[in-house]
């Protein structure tokens, strides 16, 4: 992280984290996956960090919101099916473990969706590892270059001095996040300790019950809770079966970088958004590396995170129905 920091490289928290455990995991370091519940009790900040974006005035865009959202079930679909095809044909995957590879979902609730229905778990986690890492690193270089948005400072998305905050907003933030989170788990939802969080500080948000105001070291640990858990999903990969990941993986990356920027430009002109904000919604990515790029880049984490959240829900309502199929048919 400290190395990130003193390059001026982008997301030092998220990045330099993720970067720092995942060398050390290629490299053979003795280190051990963090404990699930301190991880996701990190991820929950998360949930706040995406939540704290929404506001009431969410209330006056529902319209182009719609329309918006009304292009992520194709586009998802056409995503999904160019995916699964490229891993068939490029990855060495067969036809199931290729589809559950390519479906745009959270990495972990895809892995034990392929464990349950006997896809190969290491191509399935390998796949959704480097897409979430390569959109992560690229989409975040390409706004800091590019755009010339400064996401380099640690203190990025600051809101509040620590030293300000009262007990009272400390037990605001600790409640939406544990109750978000072991509420969203109650209910089984995907990545419950991120998903739990968000959806109850954005409700609590837009009803005006409250406003959240993160100080910049609650955000920074939070990022660096997901970076360190990332990197340390590579302990026990070799360096050949990421080099191949990465290769196969990267060609689908770039193929789909077009695709989206188009989606992203045709849906931006239509509601009149900035493409930038459309395109951190429709990339592909993971819920949180994404979000947390749009409010670094001060943009609109509400659009953003609602077409995550959107996705996320498609995908884990019509993808069971689907594999299941591609399931049946791989055994005739």
């Amino acid at each position: 992280m400290a190395g990130f920091i003193l390059l001026s490289l982008p997301l030092p928290w998220l990045l330099g984290a993720l970067t720092g455990c995942l060398v050390a995991a290629l490299l053979g370091a003795p280190m051990a996956h963090p404990p699930r519940p301190l991880a996701e009790f990190l991820r929950s900040g998360m949930g706040l960090i995406i939540g704290s974006g929404f506001s009431p005035h969410i209330l006056d865009l529902l319209t182009p919101y719609a329309i918006s959202l009304s292009v992520l079930t194709p586009y998802v679909a056409l995503l999904a099916a160019i995916g699964a095809w490229h891993y068939r044909r490029f990855g060495g995957m067969n036809a199931l473990t290729a589809w559950i590879a390519a479906i745009p979902g959270g990495m972990t609730e895809m892995t034990l969706m392929g464990r349950d229905l006997g896809a190969n778990l290491t191509q399935v986690a390998l796949a959704h590892l480097m897409r979430i890492l390569m959109l992560a690193f690229g989409l975040s270089f390409v706004y800091q270059w590019l755009l010339g948005i400064d996401l380099s400072r640690p203190d990025a998305l600051g809101g509040v001095d620590i030293g300000k905050l009262s007990a009272r907003n400390w037990g605001e933030m600790l409640a939406l996040a544990v109750l978000g989170w072991q509420g969203a788990a109650r209910l089984r939802l995907p990545g419950a300790s991120v998903l739990g969080p968000m959806l109850l500080t954005a409700t609590a948000q837009i009803s005006g019950l409250t406003q959240i105001h993160l100080p910049w070291q609650v955000t920074g640990v939070a990022q660096w809770g997901v970076g360190v858990t990332i990197g340390c999903a590579f302990i026990g990969v070799t360096w050949r079966q990421v080099a191949h990941a990465a290769r196969v993986t990267g060609v689908l990356m770039a193929g789909y970088g077009v695709l989206t920027a188009g989606f992203a430009w045709s849906v931006a002109r239509l509601i009149g958004f900035s493409p930038w904000e459309a395109l951190l919604a429709l990339a592909p990515g993971g819920q949180a590396e994404m979000c947390i790029i749009a409010a670094t880049a001060g943009l609109s984490v509400a659009y953003v995170g609602a077409h995550h959240l959107t996705r996320i829900f498609l995908i884990f309502t019509i993808a069971p129905i689907w594999l299941a199929r591609q399931q049946r048919t791989a055994l005739r």
